[in-house]
């Protein structure tokens, strides 16, 4: 079964929900196709949430996707992902995140470049990147540090380390944590906070609180890309690959 992006608009709030259970909802070229379009058409919507089915959030690209990073020129690969989070980083409305089980890599950045992250105490981060022998993408640079700040940004990264939704309250990856039991209860309440708050004040703190934390953001999307693209022709990454596919550690040789 194909995953798909999955689009309901009610009372106001638009729900975009990651459906690839299969892959425990990682995202295919086609799937960041349809994501950058659901997040670029919520321009009427008073809140937008990003969330995933059957238990988990994202846990990135799908690195079985036949249409990926082996097809065509690598940096137009990377810039068309991209979209998805400049799609996100336009919106002007409230964006909420809510992550049950894994959230990671691409779906990190994801999740990080959300207004809200609400997560459920089982939740799990992971900026797995080097892991693969890659460096970051989809706006994470930017949006991680945002919230945690360089230094912790940095070992998150270059640790590639799990992070329970309890620490990751601590270190400010997300805005709330509720028990598994009252997650969706509760997370429905704060949606319907943001969905039914003032939407001109909320758009003039979204633009302020922005201006005041980053300078350039497309010049670090490109940055990314680029960096990204260098990874791609690396042994590392077939290493890396190679090892996901066959179950096993991978070797990285820095090269």
């Amino acid at each position: 079964m194909a995953g798909t992006i999955l689009v309901h608009d009610a009372d106001g709030i638009r729900t975009i929900t990651i459906v690839a259970p299969q892959a425990k909802n990682a995202l295919t070229r086609a799937m960041f196709a349809q994501l950058t379009e659901a997040l670029h058409s919520a321009g009427a919507a008073r809140a937008v949430v990003l969330t995933g089915a059957d238990g988990n959030f994202c846990t990135g690209a799908d690195l079985a996707d036949p249409d990926g990073a082996g097809t065509g020129d690598p940096l137009t690969y990377m810039d068309e992902l991209s979209n998805a989070a400049r799609a996100l980083e336009a919106i002007e409305v409230p964006t909420i995140a809510l992550v049950e089980g894994l959230c990671v890599g691409a779906g990190m950045s994801l999740a990080m470049g959300c207004d809200l992250v609400v997560a459920s105490s089982s939740a799990r981060f992971c900026m797995i990147f080097a892991r693969r022998g890659l460096s970051i993408d989809l706006g994470g640079s930017t949006f991680l540090v945002r919230r945690v700040g360089v230094a912790k940004a940095r070992e998150l990264c270059l640790r590639a380390t799990m992070v329970p939704a309890d620490e990751a309250l601590r270190i400010g990856l997300c805005t709330t944590v509720f028990d598994d039991a009252v997650f969706h209860h509760e997370a429905g309440q704060i949606v319907r906070e943001m969905g039914h708050g003032p939407t001109l004040a909320f758009t003039a703190i979204k633009e302020l609180t922005a201006r005041a934390a980053f300078e350039d953001f497309e010049a670090v999307v490109h940055a990314e890309c680029v960096a990204q693209v260098r990874g791609f022709g690396s042994h590392d990454v077939a290493e890396a690959i190679s090892a996901f596919f066959e179950k096993r550690t991978p070797n990285f040789e820095g090269r």
